[in-house]
Order: C-alpha cells, then sequence, then structure tokens
C-alpha cells in the first residue's frame, strides 16, 4: 500500500485505495456509489516553510522494453490473429479453435443491423456471440458454409429490438486462426483511427506512458515537498475527530466488501492487499489518517495565507476533468456523488500544494 496520501480526489476515492493496495494482480471489486462528506480539518499548526523548497528532477524515460510491455496488455484486451498455416484445413472445427469467418444475420429474411461482419475471428467456446452460435460451428471445416438458427436472449440491451427474436445467421468459414504477439501495419489500422503504421502506433504508446509516468513523478515530487513542509511544521493541536474521520474513510470499505463477499476481514485483506493481519491493517491506517492530517492542515494554512481561492472556471474544470477520467454521465453526476464542498475544497487544496511547487527552486 502507498505511504503517502495523495491529494485531490484520490485520497478519498475507494477504488484508488484499494486498487493501490491490491497483489498479485487480482482484481478488487467495483466500489459502490456514495456522497462524501465535507471536511477540513481543524486543529493548530504552525506551518515551516514553504517557499523556496528544493524540487528535485522529475525527468523520466520510456525504454523500448516498457513500449514492448504496453503493447502485449493492449494485445491481451485486442489479440492479433493471423492465419495458421500449420492447421489442417480438412480438420472439423473443435471447443477451443479459433476460425476466421463471414457471416451475415437475418431477420424475418432481412439483414439487421450489426449482424454482419467479414474476416471475424472467433474462439469456439468464448462466449463472444450469443448462445447457440459458436456451438453450431462444431464439426464444421474451413471452406464450408452453413446456416445456424438462434435466439437472442429476452434482454438484450444492445439491441432491444432482437430480445427474444429468432434469426439465422448465415456463415462461411474461411480458415484457422491464431493469436500472434507480433503487431502489424494491418493491425494497427483495423486497431486505431488514428494510426497506420507499427511505427507510429509505437510513437503513440511511447508518448502516452511519458506523459502518464511524468505526471506521476511531478505528482510525487510535490508531495515530498509537502512531506518536507510537514516534518519542520510544529503541530499545536491534532484534533482526534479529524484523525477519525480519515481513519474511517480508510477501513470502512474494507469492511464493507467483506461483508459484501461474505468474507471475514482478515481474509479479505490476505486476498486483496499486501496486508498480513488485521491488527496491522488497523494499526497502518491510522498512521496513515494521522500523516492525511497534518498533510491537509498545513495545505489548509498555506492556502489561508496565500489566499488561495477556487474560482467558477477553475472549479467547472476540475469536475468536468474528473467526469471524463472516472466515465460519469456529466458534471451533475460528480456533483451528486462527491459534493460542491468537497470538491471545491480539495480543489483548493490541490492549488496549495501546486503553489509551494511553483514557488520551489528546481534542480
Amino acid at each position: 500500500m502507498k505511504n503517502r496520501m495523495r491529494i485531490i480526489l484520490l485520497l478519498i476515492t475507494v477504488a484508488v485505495l484499494l486498487g493501490g493496495c491490491g497483489r498479485n494482480n487480482k482484481t478488487t471489486p467495483t466500489p459502490s456509489a456514495g456522497n462524501v462528506s465535507f471536511h477540513p480539518c481543524t486543529g493548530s499548526v504552525t506551518i515551516g516553510q514553504y517557499k523556496g523548497l528544493t524540487l528535485p528532477s522529475s525527468k523520466v524515460e520510456i525504454t523500448e522494453a516498457d513500449v514492448d510491455e504496453q503493447i502485449k496488455q493492449f494485445l491481451a484486451v485486442r489479440p492479433n490473429y493471423v492465419k495458421d498455416e500449420d492447421k489442417d484445413i480438412g480438420k472439423a472445427i473443435e471447443k477451443g479453435d479459433i476460425v476466421n469467418i463471414d457471416f451475415v444475420g437475418r431477420k424475418d429474411g432481412e439483414p439487421f443491423e450489426g449482424g454482419s461482419s467479414e474476416g471475424y475471428d472467433l474462439e469456439i467456446g468464448s462466449g463472444a456471440f450469443i448462445e447457440g452460435f459458436e456451438d453450431g460451428l462444431i464439426g464444421v471445416k474451413p471452406g464450408e458454409t452453413l446456416t445456424i438458427d438462434v435466439t437472442f436472449p429476452e434482454s438484450y440491451p444492445r439491441n432491444p429490438s432482437l430480445a427474444g427474436a429468432a434469426v439465422q445467421f448465415e456463415v462461411t468459414v474461411n480458415y484457422y486462426s491464431k493469436k500472434t504477439d507480433e503487431i502489424t501495419d494491418e493491425y494497427v489500422k483495423k486497431n486505431s483511427r488514428s494510426y497506420q503504421t507499427v511505427k507510429e502506433f509505437r510513437e503513440f504508446v511511447r508518448a502516452n506512458l511519458l506523459e502518464n509516468a511524468q505526471a506521476e513523478a511531478d505528482e510525487q515530487a510535490g508531495l515530498d515537498l509537502l512531506d518536507v513542509i510537514v516534518l519542520s511544521s510544529v503541530f499545536t493541536e491534532i484534533a482526534e475527530a479529524d484523525i477519525e474521520y480519515y481513519y474511517q474513510r480508510l477501513i470502512t470499505p474494507y469492511q464493507d466488501y467483506a461483508k459484501q463477499y461474505g468474507m471475514e476481514l482478515g481474509d479479505f485483506l490476505k486476498l486483496y492487499t499486501d496486508y498480513s493481519s488485521v491488527e496491522e491493517f488497523y494499526a497502518r491506517s491510522r498512521e496513515l489518517a494521522i500523516s492525511s492530517v497534518k498533510q491537509f492542515m498545513v495545505l489548509q494554512k498555506i492556502a489561508e495565507a496565500e489566499n488561495i481561492t477556487v474560482t467558477p472556471e477553475e472549479y467547472d474544470e476540475y469536475v468536468a476533468g474528473i467526469r471524463d477520467e472516472g466515465g460519469y454521465a456529466d458534471n451533475t453526476a460528480v456533483e451528486t456523488l462527491f459534493g460542491k464542498d468537497f470538491l471545491t475544497y480539495n480543489k483548493q487544496m490541490d492549488k496549495a500544494l501546486e503553489f509551494v511547487k511553483a514557488n520551489a527552486v528546481r534542480q
């Protein structure tokens, strides 16, 4: 788990907190929506030096190996299929085979929208098509054409007009396919609207990786500066209520998900996190809560001293960014989930940290 508490919404967003603690490539549950309460910290602090601090270089580099790994992950989602020249074309299709097919779907004798394709690579048994389609190809050989009768599910949100409909697919099996770990110009053209060659695609991947890595490095540099300020500050009073607020924000999602999956908290933590015990989880969460309170106390003091506020334009841009990143329907959906006061506060704290970075001495 990260030892630092991120500023802005990453602090509270359950998905990030869970994802940051994940291990063994296991997928954590999707968090449920709920209003986030607004809670500025109280207490008393005399802040240390926050202008003219040294900001180390955060320049990052992306290697060819990094690009290769990213493309490998992309291929895991969108495989590149090529003709399997080693497969006997006289062999009857079995479950697990990958075949390249052309098909036309008809309802009441007329082709329906989205029901036709050419050169489609389908793994038999993958469940990519509606029930009955893939099984209908078992026993067929490349070069053969057949008609498969299937019925769409009673509930079919992708195209309600087909819900429960009996249709026929005329299918031609072209050849056996196989997955390859290499990308080609043809693959790039097929899977991208903007790029035509492997070279162009690799340049895009490199630029995207560099942008993300640089943003993360810059963010970490800012948090490092914040740590320096916290260490040089004198905290006369830290409100227990503030610590409890962030402590509960850290532990509650885990407790809720353990109940949701009918698991003991300790078993859930071992499965989805790097915590070795419930006791360690509670202890580290409290330490992190105290650290978070100190960080926010310092940022609040800087915002007050420098008269840092959030303009309507800045607020709208900030909410729009969360909307786009989180895939929310609109700005209203973001405000409903987090609350305007909470969003404004987090943007103000974010600006305070940016102020510290802007007034630092870069190496």
